[in-house]
């Protein structure tokens, strides 16, 4: 609950169109060509922060990366077990 309080509402917001042009950025992305735009951001819905491979997520945060994988489709599967 702490989190979600963390920011007032025009912070947070801020903060995820920033995330979101971060995204499309990386992506290399033009965000004027509207399709390719919403595919990236799509995508972005299925990766997640596991943490039930402790290992691993140990890991990856010594070389000072995040523990990312990719939700195969919600509610009937799991993720596919990336570690990057």
């Amino acid at each position: 609950m702490e989190v979600i309080k963390a920011l007032d509402f025009p912070v947070a917001w801020q903060a995820e169109i920033d995330r979101r042009q971060k995204l499309l950025t990386i992506s290399g992305i033009n965000p004027e060509r509207e399709f390719p735009a919403q595919l990236v951001l799509a995508a972005d819905q299925f990766l997640i922060q596991p943490h039930t491979r402790v290992a691993d997520e140990a890991r990856l945060r010594a070389a000072g990366d995040e523990p990312r994988t990719m939700i195969a489709g919600y509610h009937w599967f799991t993720d596919w077990a990336a570690t990057r």
